[in-house]
């Protein structure tokens, strides 16, 4: 499985301040019981005096009488240290807890990152792809066929809105982590798209794919960023596009085109093409303003890389849009 770099970088950082605060709220509550029980903090004293002894017996010429003499005395210390811990609710070491037994906090084992430090993957996911779920939810618990008409819509073959969104996703749901083959979501301005794409988008980080969202006006504004201004951020950013198992270019068509922006974006997607990597386009553009709107090369791409769905709106949607009209 591929990972993101970036969010890799940061699930790291993410993991390894988890780690650093257990230990701090540790070292915290080891002082506030000295403090507290003020034999706890002689017994810690003792046990550093019993050390340098230790130290010294194992310098001296016969140092197993020494130590034989010493062994009671360290031994009475730990246990009474390991009682008052146990009393005030800490741990008998002393020591922060390892939350992770897989891998003792290392978030690596077998040279794989490990499923502590895949949560946090999976969190900062879910934040680098937030600008999607603050529209919709994904969550397959959140689609409500009702909200689709029953009657036939000759733009979807005949097949009644309700019964073909109930079929398309139990199609996506079915599909793998992500899906096999490139996606188009086409149709009219509504949630429909968006709440697919989020769903597809929710399947692929909870499966800890790498997988980038990119608005389409976000898109355009990096291909020309990394052209003109050469910016490192825009070029780090192009790089993750092309190597994401899933990419999702979503509102294809609201974005201020030009003739580099539609050639890079061809490159771009023959490039996943070549590599056999998914990518999901949205758009509401049909297929007749696509092709005014871009060059041949690029509609001839979405048309036959892509498997097209037309998506409906829904009743309350459909409605709103006919009392504008």
């Amino acid at each position: 499985m591929k990972l993101d770099p970036k969010i890799l970088k940061l699930a790291k950082e993410k993991h390894s301040a988890a780690c650093h605060n257990r230990r701090s709220a540790m070292m915290d509550k080891l002082e506030d019981l000295r403090q507290r029980v003020p034999e706890f903090a002689a017994l810690e004293k003792s046990q550093f005096r019993l050390g340098a002894e230790i130290a010294e017996a194992c310098l001296s010429g016969d140092p197993e009488a020494t130590l034989a003499a010493i062994r009671p005395r360290a031994e009475a210390i730990a246990q009474r240290k390991e009682a008052i811990l146990t009393a005030n609710g800490l741990p008998p070491s002393g020591e922060a807890e390892i939350a992770c037994t897989l891998c003792g906090d290392e978030g690596f084992t077998g040279g794989r990152p490990c499923s502590c430090l895949m949560s946090f993957y999976r969190d900062e996911q879910f934040k680098e792809n937030a600008r999607l779920f603050r529209f919709v939810s994904g969550d397959r618990r959140d689609f409500l066929p009702g909200d689709y008409s029953e009657e036939p819509n000759p733009k979807n073959r005949g097949i009644p809105d309700r019964a073909y969104m109930i079929r398309l996703l139990e199609k996506l749901e079915t599909g793998g982590d992500i899906p096999a083959q490139s996606i188009a979501f086409t149709g009219e301005s509504g949630m429909g798209k968006k709440f697919l794409t989020a769903f597809l988008l929710r399947r692929a980080i909870a499966a800890g794919e790498f997988c980038v969202y990119a608005p389409a006006y976000s898109l355009a504004k990096l291909f020309e960023e990394d052209r003109f201004s050469r910016s490192e951020y825009a070029s780090d950013e192009l790089e993750r596009m092309k190597k994401a198992s899933l990419l999702i270019i979503d509102e294809l068509g609201t974005e201020q085109t030009t003739a580099y922006s539609v050639a890079a974006l061809l490159e771009l997607l023959d490039q996943r093409f070549s590599e056999g990597l998914t990518t999901v386009i949205t758009t509401g553009l049909d297929e007749k303003d696509i092709s005014v709107r871009y060059n041949p090369e690029l509609v001839l791409r979405l048309y036959r890389q892509f498997t097209q769905y037309f998506i409906p709106l829904t009743v309350a949607e459909a409605e709103r849009n006919n009392s504008y009209n």
